[in-house]
């Protein structure tokens, strides 16, 4: 009898003869996570889905090394259009009840200025050439103002202005205001946001418009009356989605604040959110992977996300953060506008020595199927599409092997232990995955790119 090891050979053979190149209908998907990376590059940090590459690392004993953001930036073609949106932004009309007040403004940025000759104040090593209150406003209980920190000479890889958010007691006078600084960002973004418990500011420049549709349908658009900013207080924030479109061009799609994932709720559902799981603990062991990635998806999805795999993963290859090897537990929850979002959430072998990090977080994306079925195949990129990295797969029932492919024929294979496989791939590949039984029989063909789905979610200042 032949045995799997032949059996498996024989399969790459044929498929390395009969593979042709397929249709890749997912330019959209691979476009929003260019995008997506490029923002973690640039620092842009604007409130949007990843696909596949989005990591979260969990740092040990403080906080991870600050990188140089201008020194890695990567040269992108959307760069210039980033940026005049941003310049926008700051040549904008101010906005807000309390900004009509010019004496009151005029005090604000003078002692902004002042601070800022003085060293009192960021960004540090940096002439102005302007302080600009773009918004400001009494919102419930605060009295916020977003401020714009006009760069007299930027570099080519620059942003144009630093931007700092104000935030005081309801009807604090111009010099309390000014001194109620929460930090100083190197980046005035074409879409600025301050997010505080109870409250809500979003700010895109003017003559771009808000839209407001309430989760989890977000289908029925309506026009917010202010316009080019939005206010949300406690009385007034809900599940729901914000959209800002300028020039008739939606630039930024996002949810709003909150979501499922209130403790009590998983907990009286943890049973049902944990059966799903194909290998795993024991519901309660459950509970922190659930609801972390509650927590950080939020209004993304539809209903409370549940256990597709757990266990340990080995033989990865390693990434600008190192190896992923370590526990590893996977989650999905429906997400809003189809699909699936899930999560993998890694606990490494080892403590990283460059980040100080002692886990890290991978967020993956399905559409036409639900991963948290036994039957189906799950695979998840390890790592950045630049570079060489690996897949997870979560096998289906059935299978002993899964074999990596792409167009021009199979690329790896490896036996699944304990229901999923790891498989080096290299970089900028396309992959599909084959599972196959212990006969070698084709179990499920996932085609290169089958996992990814666009994001409802967007943010496109650079196109």
């Amino acid at each position: 009898m032949m045995v799997v090891e032949e059996r498996i050979s024989r399969i790459l053979a044929e498929m390395a003869e009969d593979l042709r190149p397929l249709p890749d209908p997912y330019q959209r998907a691979r476009a929003g996570l260019r995008r997506r990376r490029r923002r973690q590059l640039m620092g842009l940090g604007l409130a949007a889905v990843t696909l596949l590459s989005a990591t979260g690392a969990v740092v040990a004993g403080g906080s991870a090394r600050r990188v140089d953001e201008t020194a890695v930036r990567e040269p992108d073609p959307g760069w210039p259009q980033v940026v005049e949106w941003a310049r926008r932004l700051a040549d904008s009309p101010r906005r807000g009840a309390v900004a009509a007040d010019r004496g009151y403004v005029a005090a604000v940025e003078g002692k902004l200025l002042e601070d800022h000759r003085r060293g009192s104040i960021g960004p540090a090593g940096t002439a102005l050439s302007n302080v600009r209150v773009l918004f400001a406003d009494d919102v419930g209980d605060h009295r916020v103002a977003l401020v714009a920190l006009v760069r007299a000479d930027p570099a080519p890889n620059e942003w144009p202005a630093a931007a700092t958010w104000l935030v005081a007691p309801k009807g604090t006078g111009a010099a309390e205001l000014a001194s109620s600084v929460r930090g100083v960002s190197d980046a005035l973004e074409p879409y600025m946001t301050l997010r505080e418990q109870g409250y809500y500011v979003g700010i895109a420049p003017a003559g771009c418009e808000f839209a407001s549709a309430a989760w989890p349908l977000v289908k029925d658009w309506k026009d917010e009356p202010t316009g080019s900013y939005l206010v949300r207080t406690g009385a007034t924030l809900r599940p729901e989605w914000w959209r800002v479109t300028c020039g008739g061009l939606v630039k930024e799609m996002t949810p709003g604040p909150g979501g499922l994932h209130g403790q009590s709720l998983m907990d009286a559902n943890m049973a049902e959110l944990a059966a799903s799981a194909r290998r795993g603990p024991v519901p309660a062991a459950w509970r922190e992977a659930i609801f972390n990635f509650a927590s950080g998806v939020g209004y993304e999805v539809t209903a409370l996300p549940r256990a597709i795999w757990a266990g340990r993963i080995t033989g990865t290859v390693p990434g600008l953060d190192g190896s992923y090897d370590g526990q590893a537990k996977v989650v999905a929850a429906p997400a809003v506008g189809g699909g699936w979002i899930g999560e993998v959430q890694i606990t490494y072998d080892h403590v990283n020595p460059v980040t100080n990090s002692v886990g890290t977080a991978i967020r993956f994306t399905v559409s036409g199927f639900d991963p948290t079925d036994p039957d189906t195949t799950v695979a998840v990129p390890l790592g950045d599409r630049d570079k060489a990295r690996s897949i997870l797969v979560i096998a289906p029932r059935g299978a002993s092997h899964i074999v990596a492919y792409r167009s021009e024929g199979p690329l790896a294979t490896a036996p699944v232990v304990d229901g999923a496989a790891v498989l080096p791939v290299p970089a900028s590949a396309d992959v599909g995955v084959r599972a196959l039984t212990p006969s070698g029989e084709n179990l499920a063909f996932v085609p290169p790119g089958d996992w990814m789905r666009p994001s409802l979610a967007v943010s496109s200042w650079g196109l």
